[in-house]
Formats: structure tokens, C-alpha cells, sequence
């Protein structure tokens, strides 16, 4: 087992190296050389990278989460009835959780994809776990992109 300073340089490592290799890969691409993340400009939605080191899982996706219920729901919605796109972009193991528990407890909703079974701290996974979270995250980002309006679009009442 690892003590905490440990933890934190194997972690440190890991985003950096991945960092490096996606910045690389993207400017091969022609795309951005950052991603976007938590700049969509929907301050309910973000895309995420999410590693679980109990579970030993690391997973890709939109989230969506707000204090208020109501945005939240509405994104996610959004977010389904683009479910066959998403799911042509992603394959049809992309996983649809309308409300789930996050580590801090609170309430998120989320549209992600999940490679099982790769730990951060076995230097082994990290090619595995590298090419994973790169390849379904730059097919999220098209996504967002090409159906960012529809998504931000309200309806008027």
C-alpha cells in the first residue's frame, strides 16, 4: 500500500503523462491543444474524466449537476433525446445515469463510458487507460460540439 505523499506523486505522475500524450495527440489531429472540460459555457454541464482507485475503474463523460433540480434534469434530458447520436459516437455501452450519487454525495446526473478492471497505481494500465480516456473523450467532445446549441437551446414558456 501506498501512504498518502506516495498517492499523490503516483497521481501527479499519471495526469501529467497523460497531459503530455493527449496535448501531443491533439495537435497531430488538428484540434486544441487543451480540452474542454469545464469550459462549455452551460454552467450545469461539464466533461469529465473520473478514475475510481478503489473500484479500479476510470470513465469519460458528460456531467450534470446544479443546485437547482430542475436545470439539471433539463440537461440530462437534452442529453437524451440525443441518445442515439451519443450512442453512435460513443457505442452502445455508454452508461445513462439520471441520478447518481457522487463521492461527495451529492446528486449528479451523467452520460459516461467506463473502462473496468485498470488500476492508476499499476503503470501496466496506464497505456490501456491513456488511449481509453483520449479516444472516447475527443468523441464526446465532437458531440458537445456539433449539438452544443440544440443542447443550450430553452424553449420559450
Amino acid at each position: 500500500m501506498y501512504n498518502h505523499e506516495e498517492t499523490k506523486q503516483i497521481r501527479l505522475e499519471f495526469w501529467n503523462k497523460f497531459t503530455v500524450i493527449s496535448e501531443i495527440r491533439r495537435r497531430k489531429s488538428g484540434k486544441s491543444r487543451h480540452w474542454i472540460l469545464h469550459h462549455t459555457n452551460i454552467s450545469a454541464m461539464n466533461l469529465k474524466f473520473d478514475i475510481n482507485e478503489t473500484e479500479k475503474w476510470v470513465s469519460v463523460g458528460f456531467e450534470v449537476k446544479s443546485k437547482n433540480i430542475a436545470d439539471q434534469l433539463f440537461y440530462y434530458y437534452k442529453l437524451q433525446s440525443l441518445k442515439p447520436f451519443i450512442e453512435k459516437a460513443l457505442g452502445p455501452e455508454t452508461l445513462w445515469d439520471d441520478m447518481f450519487g457522487s463521492e461527495k454525495e451529492k446528486l449528479i446526473s451523467r452520460v459516461h463510458l467506463k473502462l473496468s478492471g485498470v488500476s492508476i497505481f499499476e503503470r501496466e494500465n496506464w497505456p490501456e487507460m491513456f488511449d481509453f480516456m483520449y479516444d472516447k473523450m475527443i468523441a464526446i467532445e465532437d458531440v458537445f460540439i456539433e449539438y452544443k446549441d440544440f443542447i443550450e437551446m430553452r424553449t420559450e414558456e
